[in-house]
């Protein structure tokens, strides 16, 4: 796991609730589109982004978006 992604999980899970557009950089850096194969960058997928946060999936993409 890519430290970046497990440090943006992290602080995402304490701060979700808050909102804000620093939230949206850490989700569109850490979290890779459907589209985007495993691999080629060091994000993962929304699920295991919202695993790692404590969070849902659709939360994760809310801020995606």
């Amino acid at each position: 796991m890519d430290e970046q992604v497990a440090r943006d999980a992290r602080e995402f899970r304490v701060y979700a609730r808050t909102g804000g557009w620093a939230f949206a950089l850490k989700v569109a850096r850490s979290v890779r589109p459907g589209g985007e194969t495993a691999g080629e960058t060091a994000k993962v997928s929304a699920k295991r982004f919202a695993d790692l946060a404590g969070c849902s999936p659709e939360r994760v993409m809310r801020y995606y978006k």
